[in-house]
């Protein structure tokens, strides 16, 4: 079975965002669904160097299925997130795989502009949403 890649998309220390994607990964595991947690949190995501390389080998490209869980930052996403999908090569890691977008906000529509934003360089990417 494919397991899913629960992307915590901030670099912010002891955010809600990660914690959410601790919830999806415990909601997972009871499933009995393989899931592995990418944290944006002490990545490097400075350039296309070797710690990017490695995450994006050992997570990444095995995988077809991810989770993004997404905060709202002014009416979009993080820049760190935006910064992982800039750095990879799209065609050989994102095209033709899937998505699942969840939005973390402290207001009441959930960061649902920012997952607009994000399906629409998703889609751009051929990332099935």
């Amino acid at each position: 079975m494919d397991q899913y890649i629960i992307i915590s998309g901030t670099n912010r220390t002891d955010s809600n965002t990660y914690k959410v994607a601790l919830q999806y990964q415990r909601a997972l595991a009871d499933r009995h669904i393989d899931s592995q947690l990418l944290s944006l949190e002490k990545l490097d995501l400075s350039s296309r160097n070797s710690e990017y390389e490695k995450m994006e080998k050992e997570f990444l490209l095995p995988s077809h299925k991810y989770i993004f869980i997404a905060p709202e930052y002014n009416a979009s996403i993080p820049g760190v997130l935006k910064t992982l999908l800039d750095l990879s090569d799209y065609k050989k890691v994102w095209a033709g795989k899937k998505a699942l977008l969840v939005g973390v906000s402290s207001g009441r529509s959930g960061n649902v502009r920012g997952l607009e934003h994000l399906t629409s360089i998703l889609n751009y990417m051929n990332v099935i949403v």
